[in-house]
């Protein structure tokens, strides 16, 4: 018995010596250990490179699309200053033209007013020639002339806007209505109104001598501050002898004598 089971341990431990060899040398702790930080090494940088991978393609993502926003706005910025630059210059050559007519009126306004005063001023004298019997012309003084340019002035714009009203023109000239009355009275020998009427006349009769084909004599009537072409016809007439219809048919006529 004590053999058997001799040889039977024997056995045993031959069969253990022999399953190494067979399936190899069994792996040590260490190695084994080794093995596990290499796999994972290779695991984290096997992560890493994809998650480097990713990260660049998302910022090359995020790349195109912020210079797509910034190519978007600078389209914009530059369509916004094309568009400010179309309009302010759109408004300087509305200012310009609208500088250039003033400046038209303005010249063509004073011309008128120079030909109106000097008219008066004719129209004046002769009165007072008539009057008193002299032969030699009455000289006004520079500030009887500063005070029919300016008394002028007035009524002109108060003739352009319809308003004819004589305490206002004596209040632009710094004046009383009676002061007004009196000093206008000692120059040219006419009342307000009188006057008034005079440089209504001579507007008319200055707009007839260059009348344009369309324009009609109620358009002279009201500009020269009537609203009623009845009421300009007969001031018209009273004033120089003939309607203001006439008036156009002998200019024709002598435009046609002198062709």
């Amino acid at each position: 018995m004590k053999r058997s089971t001799l040889i039977t341990v024997l056995m045993v431990m031959m069969w253990w010596l022999a399953v190494p060899c067979a399936h190899g040398e069994a792996p040590s702790p260490d190695s084994a250990r080794m093995e596990i930080e290499r796999n994972a090494r290779i695991k984290d940088s096997l992560y890493n490179k994809t998650f480097g991978e990713a990260q660049v393609k998302y910022d090359v993502a995020m790349g195109n699309n912020l210079l797509q926003e910034e190519n978007h706005e600078v389209s914009r910025s530059r369509i916004y200053i094309i568009i400010i630059g179309i309009m302010l210059l759109a408004v300087a050559v509305v200012l310009v033209v609208r500088q250039r007519r003033l400046i038209a009126l303005q010249k063509q306004r004073l011309s008128e007013e120079s030909r109106t005063l000097e008219e008066l001023q004719l129209h004046g004298e002769r009165q007072q020639q008539d009057g008193t019997g002299d032969n030699g012309a009455h000289e006004l003084s520079e500030q009887d002339r500063q005070f029919l340019t300016k008394s002028l002035a007035v009524i002109t714009e108060q003739i352009e806007s319809n308003r004819v009203n004589v305490d206002e023109l004596a209040a632009a000239l710094a004046m009383s209505t009676s002061q007004f009355r009196r000093r206008l009275s000692a120059i040219t020998g006419d009342t307000p109104q009188g006057y008034i009427t005079k440089i209504r006349m001579q507007k008319a009769r200055q707009l007839l001598d260059h009348v344009e084909p369309q324009t009609t004599i109620l358009d002279i009537a009201l500009a020269c501050g009537y609203e009623d072409q009845g009421a300009f016809t007969r001031a018209f007439k009273r004033f120089y002898g003939v309607t203001p219809t006439d008036y156009l048919a002998r200019n024709e006529e002598k435009g046609l004598k002198m062709r």
